[in-house]
């Protein structure tokens, strides 16, 4: 018997039903996508009222995915979320709540505990939920005011000149490097008071405030977001900056001072750069 008809045959719903057809109706391998969809069509129910079944009978709540907090995401990448078939509703610094229409997945909460670090805790959505909060929190929605091309960046290595400290740090290559001073080009560009740095669900953002008023200006994957963020932790560590985080460049040769507040210690707390 599938699992979703145990939850069903349990709620006394289908008790006028014959045992055969209620047996028949999914088929024990079916995954939980068919599993949802057959057993709205054969027992007459809606997907609301499967949540509430399945809620009930492996004592999970019920997850209102039109209500989630988009940072959770940054915890469990897009790839590992659809090929779980869960999406990252919220967290707290100890646990990371994940929606999920197969509450007997046991892998699930593996992945996302190694992924997020935190306990997980399950809720149930339907398999339509899921997908359609997928494509919500994954999506990039937001504008980018400047493009990353071969020779933006090219440009942005011409005009920003960081301390000479900068070219004696070992560093893993200098596609990372070429995007700090982008980033720093384009915020001097702009007339930018501060330059803020923070993984977030739909990628990383950075984002600039101007005449005070922050402006999202780019998102970057979260991957690559994070490897910046990396980079000028290691500049603090390796003793860079001066006095208070202080870091002097220089974009077409007029002097920048720039002040980098970093928020805590873990890789996912922002950074900000006042300039």
């Amino acid at each position: 018997m599938h699992w979703l008809t145990a939850a069903v045959v349990k709620t006394g719903l289908v008790s006028n039903l014959p045992k055969a057809e209620v047996l028949a109706a999914i088929p024990p391998d079916a995954n939980a996508s068919e599993a949802w969809d057959l057993a709205a069509k054969a027992f007459d129910l809606n997907h609301e009222q499967i949540a509430r079944i399945l809620g009930a009978a492996y004592g999970l709540q019920v997850a209102n995915t039109r209500f989630l907090e988009p940072e959770a995401a940054a915890f469990v990448p897009e790839s590992a979320a659809r090929d779980m078939g869960i999406v990252p509703l919220r967290h707290t610094d100890l646990t990371i709540v994940v929606a999920c229409a197969n509450p007997l997945d046991g892998s699930v909460e593996g992945q996302v505990g190694a992924l997020a670090g935190r306990r997980v805790v399950m809720a149930i959505a339907s398999p339509t939920a899921i997908g359609a909060a997928l494509d919500q929190v994954y999506t990039r929605t937001e504008p980018a005011d400047f493009v990353l091309t071969n020779l933006r960046l090219q440009t942005a290595m011409q005009r920003v000149e960081l301390p000479a400290r900068a070219q004696t740090i070992p560093s893993r290559g200098t596609a990372v490097d070429r995007l700090i001073r982008l980033i720093l080009f384009e915020a001097v560009k702009a007339r930018a008071t501060r330059i803020s740095l923070a993984p977030k669900a739909r990628g990383g953002r950075i984002s600039f405030v101007v005449d005070g008023e922050s402006r999202t200006v780019v998102f970057l994957p979260v991957a690559v977001t994070l490897r910046i963020m990396s980079r000028l932790r290691h500049w603090s560590r390796a003793g860079m900056f001066e006095s208070d985080n202080r870091m002097v460049v220089r974009v077409d040769g007029d002097r920048y001072e720039l002040v980098f507040r970093m928020v805590g210690t873990e890789s996912l707390d922002p950074i900000h750069i006042e300039v």
